[in-house]
């Protein structure tokens, strides 16, 4: 292997100690330096190596913790750790860059009633990366679960499923994993959490919001609880750094909640992030259905990067990334509201605010003789206020 850099030696480090704590993890050396080097974030976005650090040693705090404590979930089992699942590169996904402008357009949309809009081809997998401006959510995954998916999966590590009975009643929907940074007005230290929920596909004609509630109280309550407390991490106090290598010397110092912090935090997404992510991602899988063009490639500047810039010998290859948006040429729809005039305000009420108009989806009649049903995003638009 060539000589590795030291940050990449410390992801190295972290895929080694997280293989020792799951068997089924078996990430290589040679594929875990692949997917560190395979991406390049675009400006302001939070570099691709650093989600991966962050990712790892939560699972490795988390397993950890795990085996010290013989953390048991609800039905009284041991519960399973988490690893990195094959590396190889052929089997890996990009991440989708999201434009803020899209991601709080999507959140201010009512989701569609019906599981029917949904198309679970355009997974198996995808993770969206969201700017370092986004002020609601950092990164979220999505995977498809359905009877392939689990058949397939039999014996191996399963992230989110390892909660709930692989053979139970819940066979199909979305895994959800959202990593989010909590509000000070809930947490002083603004730590970086992962929360994980289920949207069941099973119910017919049930409110999948409704259902998905139910399924995190009932199976993620747990293990969420147990992910805040010891595998979540904060960047506000500088005596807590993710990892690195001092010395040659492996070294973390890791930020672990209190169990009241924990608390706090798991019942903040309960009532004031789930509604959010969950409009997210389903909004977010609609229209990746109906207009799949809203995903483009940018290739970058040059196809060719410097490896070793020594003067007139530097070594050249082909090895920049492309970048995959999600809403690339996207931009909010934007109203001015008309101003109030002495007479109108005493008509129509104080100048109003700055607000969002709810975006929704609608079936709509096209193609000869109206007969083809097509679901249509009517999207939402910002009114720019007067209000002082």
């Amino acid at each position: 292997m060539r000589t590795l850099s030291k940050k990449q030696r410390t992801f190295l480090e972290i895929v080694e100690r997280v293989n020792h704590q799951v068997v089924s993890s078996n990430a290589t050396p040679e594929n875990a330096i692949s997917w560190y080097d395979r991406e390049i974030s675009p400006y302001g976005y939070p570099t691709h190596q650093s989600i991966l650090m962050a990712e790892g040693m939560s699972m490795f705090h988390f397993n950890r913790e795990i085996v010290k404590n013989q953390v048991k979930d609800k039905e009284g089992n041991l519960m399973l750790g988490e690893g990195f699942n094959d590396l190889s590169p052929n089997q890996l996904v990009p991440n989708y860059y999201i434009t803020d402008d899209l991601a709080y357009s999507l959140i201010e949309t009512e989701p569609p009633k019906d599981r029917l809009n949904i198309d679970l081809e355009v997974l198996p997998l995808i993770k969206v990366i969201f700017s370092k401006k986004f002020d609601k959510i950092n990164t979220i995954s999505i995977r498809k679960r359905d009877k392939d998916y689990l058949s397939s999966k039999a014996g191996e590590h399963i992230p989110l499923a390892n909660v709930m009975e692989l053979a139970g009643s819940v066979t199909e929907g979305i895994e959800v994993r959202v990593n989010y940074t909590v509000p000070v007005e809930v947490c002083e230290d603004t730590p970086d959490i992962n929360i994980d929920f289920f949207i069941p596909f099973d119910g017919k004609g049930h409110c999948m919001l409704c259902d998905t509630r139910k399924l995190f109280q009932e199976k993620f309550l747990e293990k969420n609880y147990f992910m805040v407390r010891v595998a979540s991490h904060t960047h506000k106090d500088p005596n807590y750094f993710v990892a690195k290598i001092q010395n040659n010397e492996f070294r973390f110092r890791w930020w672990e909640a209190k169990h009241e912090t924990a608390v706090n935090c798991v019942n903040d997404f309960i009532e004031n992030q789930m509604n959010n992510c969950y409009q997210f991602v389903v909004n977010l899988l609609c229209l990746m259905t109906q207009e799949p063009e809203i995903i483009t490639v940018q290739s970058p500047p040059s196809k060719y990067t410097a490896t070793k810039a020594v003067g007139f010998g530097s070594e050249r290859v082909n090895n920049v990334p492309n970048v995959h948006w999600l809403g690339e040429y996207f931009t909010t729809r934007v109203v001015d509201s008309t101003p109030a005039s002495e007479d109108t305000e005493r008509t129509r009420g104080k100048p109003k605010k700055s607000h969002w108009r709810r975006g929704h989806w609608h079936t709509v009649l096209q193609g000869p003789g109206r007969t083809q049903k097509q679901l249509k995003w009517f999207r939402p638009t910002f009114i720019r206020g007067h209000a002082s």
